[in-house]
């Protein structure tokens, strides 16, 4: 899990510095998608996971930053619970983040 974090942290800033495209955004969502880690993959699945979570606060990123200091015993899926609430559980949000991708990639034409 921690490796996760890490690499999905420093991939979320590159996302979001405009350090890859949409296109390779939506290919790391599919490729997510066939990963047995899901969102423990690292790299680009973790950190286009982490990005999407904006979705449910704009400012999720930095707060997810911030539980690797303050949670205690810090777990991926204790820190989603932190920073957007007990009733959200990583893997339904995991399942909605792969319908999303999919019908984004629908849309690009990318398989």
């Amino acid at each position: 899990e921690e490796g996760a974090f890490t690499e999905g942290m420093a991939d979320a800033v590159r996302f979001m510095t405009g350090g890859f495209t949409e296109e390779d955004r939506v290919r790391a969502g599919l490729a997510g998608e066939k990963s047995d880690l899901k969102w423990f993959s690292r790299y680009r699945i973790t950190g286009c996971f982490l990005m999407w979570l904006r979705n449910f606060d704009g400012d999720f990123v930095h707060k997810f930053n911030r539980t690797g200091v303050d949670l205690k015993n810090w777990s991926f899926s204790k820190a989603v619970k932190s920073i957007l609430g007990e009733q959200y559980e990583v893997q339904d949000l995991w399942d909605q983040y792969i319908r999303e991708v999919k019908e984004e990639a629908l849309e690009m034409g990318i398989n």
